[in-house]
């Protein structure tokens, strides 16, 4: 059986595949000023993470901005895993800010099991890296 189209592009979309961002239309990113924020550096575990970002399009012309994050949550062992999360899709005119925020529940869910420490979120535009920051997961 072959996996379904769109499943496979929706795959590589949350991988950053630059060739099938560039066939959507979200070439490489033309952005400066990025900056990161973290609202919450420390959350209780049940509560929210909350985070936003800032950045200025250095574009004479309007670009179409695929904007996900990914939280590389701890691990027994250590290690990190990452998850990446789809947060916006925007066309951002010439020399335009944007800022926005998010707000992202760090809770029981069956297929995620969390543990305390230092956690890392990665801010991806248009599959380039373009902010990193840091929170810290308190268990109860």
């Amino acid at each position: 059986m072959k996996p379904c189209r769109y499943c496979v592009a929706g795959y590589l979309i949350k991988k950053g595949h630059k060739k099938t961002l560039q066939i959507l239309g979200y070439g490489p990113p033309e952005i400066r000023h990025v900056a990161i924020e973290m609202l919450t550096p420390a959350v209780e575990f049940g509560a929210a993470l909350a985070f936003s970002l800032s950045l200025h399009s250095s574009a004479d012309h309007d670009q179409a901005l695929m904007i996900d994050y990914v939280i590389h949550h701890q691990k027994a062992n250590g290690s990190t895993s990452p998850k990446v999360f789809k947060w916006r899709a925007i066309n951002l005119q010439g020399h335009r800010k944007l800022q926005i925020s998010k707000k992202h529940a760090i809770r029981k869910i069956t297929t995620r099991v969390y543990y305390p420490g230092l956690h890392r979120v990665d801010v991806m535009v248009n599959g380039v890296s373009v902010a990193s920051s840091e929170f810290q997961l308190l268990m109860p």
